[in-house]
């Protein structure tokens, strides 16, 4: 009897483990199924994200497009005020700089009646200087004649340099404002 106890034992062992193969089978084929399934869920979650994605970029493109006229006028209004703005800033900086130049003319205007004021003063000095000396000889009154015209050599190359430095500066001035 125990070998038939043994035998049937080991019967009871192969059973056992060929259900156990079974189960493992069964388990591995489930196993696979899910993931397949899992697999094939991804992927419809995928291309319906991608069409989404894609619906949203082609409304959004639409929408650029279409808005283009739109996008045309709001330029041209920001435009026609920045260009308004300008003009406001500019017509306030046109009575500086009309009243800047009024000065520079009258700078200039003063500057050359002190020019003529000198320049008369010289020739006065010179003909008396002329007068005083005409007993003497013809030598002073070429050296007499000679340092008024380098004086006022001087005065024309200072009142020319002088307008000149008045011009700029004011010019500086007015493009700085």
């Amino acid at each position: 009897m125990d070998s038939v106890r043994g035998h049937s034992g080991i019967h009871m062992l192969l059973a056992a483990e060929q259900q156990a193969q079974e189960i493992i089978s069964s388990a591995k084929n489930l196993k696979t199924s899910r993931l397949k399934q899992a697999k094939d869920e991804a992927e419809r979650e995928a291309a319906a994200y991608r069409a989404a994605l894609e619906e949203d970029y082609k409304r959004n493109v639409s929408e650029a497009s279409g808005s283009s006229g739109g996008n045309v006028k709001r330029l041209e209004e920001e435009t026609r005020i920045k260009i308004q703005r300008l003009n406001d800033a500019s017509s306030s900086c046109r009575a500086d700089v009309v009243g800047m130049l009024l000065k520079l003319k009258q700078v200039t205007d003063e500057a050359e009646r002190e020019v003529a004021a000198y320049r008369a003063a010289l020739e006065e000095d010179y003909k008396r200087n002329v007068s005083e000396a005409s007993g003497s000889s013809g030598g002073n009154v070429k050296r007499l004649e000679e340092e008024t015209r380098i004086k006022i050599q001087r005065l024309k190359d200072a009142s020319s340099s002088c307008r000149a430095d008045v011009v700029g500066k004011l010019l500086k001035y007015v493009t700085t404002v």
